[in-house]
């Protein structure tokens, strides 16, 4: 398992073929029922799409048909508004074409939590999709969403650019003691008294042109602007370096504390899209199982061998799961759309996971001990490695301070050119031109202020290195808080992962108990449809719970230092992988 890298990451292209995301299902069972026991350790299917209603007696399938036919209009009417409320009659589901090619052949028990299942067959009550399909779907996985976002969320590209600009920092910094070059040319003319040095007055006239390295000279001084001239405070050329370079390394790792969060980000996001995926998928189950127990009940009743408030209850409860689709489509359009956002693609564009078997990960062993995990993160998490450059940065500032009284402000400049003139004094106004060079060293110290300069600004600097000791202290707290809340949230999710399994055996076992003493008239319907309406509950709840803990998973495996796996098993529909050992992430 190799932690997340540029190199790593190109930008693949999203596929353009369609991936089926389908559900776990079980076999189909006998019409005798014999409850399984609850065995440790072995996982209930999660949609068991033979907890249907049972079948219907055929004598009171041909008693209903001959009563609807020889019914009166006006007690057809009576009776279909009784059984279900006027509403215009929904079209049936049609499979896609994607669903069609991958219909599996027949249905494999040995299938994970979420493996296959047979396609969710049509009938006259199923829900039509309430969110227009999008007119494209980009079936993606988590490998290729990770490097999409590595390569292309802003936020991202935004953290590592500033890398360039503490490397352009760094630069300028080791180039104080290189000499800057001046070309260039000046002209003097004087006219007026000039005293000489014996204080004596002279009325003059005089010109002067320079021409070559440098600029600036008049009579016998020195050139003002030299040709290679070097000038600094030693303190700044020695400390600046320095201070530069843990600014560079503060930017880089700050960039990989960054490209963490966005990747976790994206982890989760996908980890929801999936769950919303699977979330759908249960509700259509369930809807279709309340299908046709609806029907059922409204046969009985037509035929007087059921109760009449039996079938309405039936049909309102079979309205209420169709409400229950439209609110999961909406979930999986919302939840593609935010990955969308997040790997700066067109939200319009629907994101189709492609996944194995919806399982909890095991990423990182949550039973290593919590001092173990912390001492991995302290040496791992790249904020702190930032806030320790700060740090670091801070103290190379105060010696610089404590320095610059000490240390001298050098100067060097050399001038080589061409220099003539004239005056009235002499025969011609210019002349005399000849080579002349100028060569000037220079040292001098200073205390600012009587010194009183000087240690105002080394109070400065050790102000602000107690800021950046106090903000790594804070970082070093939530690092460590950030750790044990998610192993203390794994565990405990996995915990409800085991509970919503059981949950969902049990709540499994009560439907098909239920039904089996409906078909012998010793339960009433109300009882068959509170147990499918927990059957149901207990799919979403043990969808959640896998969802969750694999989230607290991935923010485990983040808050040790290192980005979400790129070689992470697939987490949904789909054949079964080998999951990496879990154990701690690898250095970056």
């Amino acid at each position: 398992m190799k932690p997340l890298t540029r190199a790593d990451c190109p930008r693949p292209a999203l596929s353009i073929a369609m991936a089926l995301i389908t559900l776990s299902g079980c076999a189909t069972q006998s019409s005798s029922v014999q409850p399984s026991a609850m065995v440790p350790g072995k996982a209930p299917d999660l949609l068991n799409v033979s907890a249907v209603a049972p079948p219907i007696n055929p004598d009171v399938a041909r008693t209903a048909a001959n009563a609807r036919a020889s019914a009166s209009p006006s007690d057809t009417a009576v009776t279909s508004a009784s059984v279900k409320p006027e509403a215009p009659t929904l079209p049936p589901v049609e499979p896609s074409r994607a669903q069609e090619a991958l219909k599996p052949s027949a249905f494999d028990e040995n299938a994970g939590l979420m493996g296959p299942a047979p396609p969710v067959a049509a009938t006259a009550e199923a829900t039509p999709a309430s969110i227009p399909q999008a007119v494209t779907a980009f079936p993606i996985d988590l490998s290729t969403a990770l490097r999409l976002a590595d390569g292309q969320n802003p936020t991202i590209g935004e953290a590592r650019t500033l890398i360039l600009g503490a490397l352009a920092e760094r630069q300028a910094a080791r180039s104080i003691l290189l000499p800057s070059l001046n070309m260039g040319t000046n002209y003097h003319d004087h006219t007026g008294p000039l005293q000489r040095s014996n204080g004596q007055i002279l009325k003059l006239t005089e010109q002067s042109l320079y021409f070559g390295g440098g600029a600036g000279v008049t009579a016998a001084g020195t050139l003002a602007i030299p040709m290679v001239n070097i000038f600094s405070p030693l303190t700044n050329a020695i400390y600046e370096p320095l201070a530069a370079q843990q600014r560079l390394v503060g930017a880089q790792f700050n960039a990989s504390d960054t490209a963490n969060k966005v990747l976790l980000e994206v982890a989760s996001l996908y980890i929801d899209l999936i769950g919303a995926e699977a979330t759908l998928q249960a509700r259509r189950v369930t809807a279709i199982e309340a299908d046709k127990f609806a029907s059922i009940v409204a046969d009985y009743a037509a035929t007087g061998q059921g109760r009449q408030a039996d079938a309405n209850r039936a049909d309102s409860d079979r309205r209420f799961y169709q409400a229950d689709i439209q609110r999961a489509e909406e979930q999986v359009a919302i939840a593609s759309a935010k990955l969308a956002q997040r790997l700066n693609l067109n939200p319009s564009a629907q994101l189709k996971p492609l996944a194995g078997p919806l399982e909890p990960l095991d990423l990182i062993n949550a039973e290593i001990p919590a001092e173990e995990l912390i001492r991995n993160a302290l040496a791992r998490r790249p904020d702190l490695a930032a806030q320790e450059a700060l740090v670091a940065q801070a103290g190379y500032r105060v010696k610089e301070e404590k320095a610059r009284p000490l240390l001298p402000t050098i100067y060097l400049g050399f001038s080589a050119g061409a220099f003539g003139g004239g005056s009235n004094l002499t025969s011609t106004p210019l002349s005399g031109f000849a080579g002349r060079t100028d060569y000037d060293v220079g040292a001098y110290w200073t205390l600012l202020n009587l010194g009183a300069g000087n240690g105002t600004l080394i109070k400065q600097r050790r102000a602000q290195e107690g800021q950046a000791i106090a903000d790594r202290a804070r970082v070093l707290n939530r690092v460590r808080s950030e750790v044990v809340s998610a192993k203390a949230q794994s565990l405990a999710l996995r915990s409800q992962v085991t509970n919503a399994r059981f949950g969902l055996q049990s709540a499994e076992e009560g439907y098909l108990l239920d039904r089996a003493r409906l078909r012998e008239s010793l339960a009433r319907p109300i009882e068959a449809l509170d147990s499918l309406r927990l059957l149901s509950d207990a799919r979403v709840s043990l969808i959640e719970a896998v969802t969750r803990a694999n989230r607290a998973q991935f923010a485990l495996f983040v808050s040790l230092g290192a980005p979400p796996p790129l070689d992470t098993p697939p987490i949904g529909p789909g054949p079964a992988t080998s999951a990496p050992a879990p154990g701690l992430p690898p250095l970056p």
